[in-house]
């Protein structure tokens, strides 16, 4: 949802469950009516050879990884005063809630093998299955600890953004910050618009005082992009091998703790 080490994705945080009513047929795409139709496969938008990015999806997929792989696990001591995710407009792309009509979305991402390349290979799919199905109870519990959103553009469903709060509470808290879009929607200014448009949410809305990201070392675009978003380099988490940390503060906290300072000199 970079945030997650990563492709031209930014870490990956993002999980599914079976749904008996439409199963796992793979991505989507936006029917006549607005809704979200499932494809067998992704379908490819005209992105020759050279227009796609060599390296992940796009920032910090790896964060993303990894919130999938713990979302199972989280399922005690959860965090109070989780802030439901909402629609954003990040024109001329939109996030949309990860809501149960998006979970074949979601396990064809993390099963894709070109998608996940640069962030560890494809997950088994029984286990984006069972990550698909903790992502979704976590969106919808008001204890959750992650949050995501689907990337939506009127051609079709780009990929997936998502957060994954680190420690025991939103407010104040920090949160890892991950992308996975489709090797077709990269290049197309999908990553920089939904990252900005969620800072806000994650800022005004959820309370935290940082988003945090991770990418591959040597990966210029992610960086590139990180930059361009108002990321700044930090050290890597620990348990993040090969990776280039960013983090993005709260202003309005940032500017408190500088008017504190102040005060006390």
């Amino acid at each position: 949802m970079m945030g997650l080490a990563r492709p031209t994705i930014l870490s990956a945080t993002i999980p599914a469950v079976r749904s008996k009513a439409t199963g796992f047929a793979g991505p989507a795409r936006r029917s006549a009516s607005g809704g979200l139709e499932q494809l067998a496969r992704p379908r490819p938008l005209g992105f020759s050879g050279s227009s796609v990015p060599q390296a992940p999806p796009f920032a910090s997929a790896g964060s993303l990884r990894r919130a999938a792989r713990g979302a199972a696990r989280h399922t005690r001591g959860m965090p109070s005063s989780a802030p439901p995710a909402t629609s954003l407009s990040a024109p001329p792309y939109a996030l949309r809630p990860f809501a149960a009509s998006h979970l074949a979305l979601y396990v064809a991402l993390f099963t894709d093998a070109e998608v996940m390349r640069s962030v560890g290979g494809p997950m088994a799919r029984e286990r984006a299955e069972r990550a698909a199905s903790a992502a979704l109870r976590h969106q919808h519990d008001a204890q959750g600890r992650f949050r995501h959103w689907v990337i939506a553009h009127p051609e079709g469903a780009a990929g997936l953004l998502g957060l994954a709060l680190r420690g025991e509470a939103w407010h104040d808290g920090d949160a890892e910050l991950g992308v996975l879009l489709w090797p077709a929607w990269q290049a197309r200014g999908a990553a920089t618009a939904t990252i900005r448009a969620v800072r806000p949410w994650a800022f005004d809305v959820a309370g935290l005082s940082a988003l945090v990201c991770h990418h591959a070392i040597g990966h210029a675009g992610a960086a590139a992009l990180m930059r361009r978003v108002g990321f700044e380099a930090c050290a890597a988490r620990a348990d993040v091998v090969q990776a280039s940390g960013w983090e993005c503060r709260n202003p309005a906290r940032a500017a408190a703790q500088r008017d504190g300072r102040d005060a006390l000199d």
